[in-house]
């Protein structure tokens, strides 16, 4: 499982909204955003086929990624109106099992696409970016050590 953080991080940035990507946001985040995929592309010195290919491999799953997300936002809409109510529990508990049948099904789209998009990179490309994964991970938890 440690292996493939890296290759998820690498897919959120090929996991991004297209409108996220082709316009400019307002704020801060945006920014910082494309710095990091600004730095990523140059450190893993990506050709330009290759961002190309990463591209299209964003775009084709741009769609049902979207489609999830917005099917996600509605059942926790849903879950919300009926934690509200007095709703039956079995009712709370079917809408709990259509959540996680959701999230199941993004990890599995999010993994198809970490997966081809494995496929792009060089084997010393993998090599490195695992190490700026690892590296980032580092710094994001205290210690440097794994999130207990």
């Amino acid at each position: 499982m440690k292996r493939l953080i890296p290759l998820f991080l690498l897919v959120g940035l090929t996991c991004l909204p297209a409108d996220l990507l082709a316009q400019p946001a307002p704020g801060r985040a945006f920014e910082r955003l494309e710095a990091r995929k600004d730095k990523l592309i140059q450190e893993l010195n990506l050709s330009q086929q290759q961002q190309q290919q990463i591209e299209t491999i964003r775009q084709q799953r741009r769609g049902e990624i979207e489609s999830l997300k917005q099917r996600m936002q509605q059942l926790r809409q849903e879950m919300d109106q009926l934690l509200s109510t007095n709703a039956p529990e079995s009712s709370i508990r079917a809408k709990f099992t259509e959540i996680q049948a959701v999230k199941q099904k993004m990890a599995e789209v999010r993994f198809e696409q970490m997966l081809a998009t494995r496929e792009v990179l060089t084997p010393e490309q993998r090599v490195k970016f695992r190490e700026l994964a690892s590296q980032r991970q580092n710094r994001r938890r205290p210690g440097g050590g794994l999130a207990q």
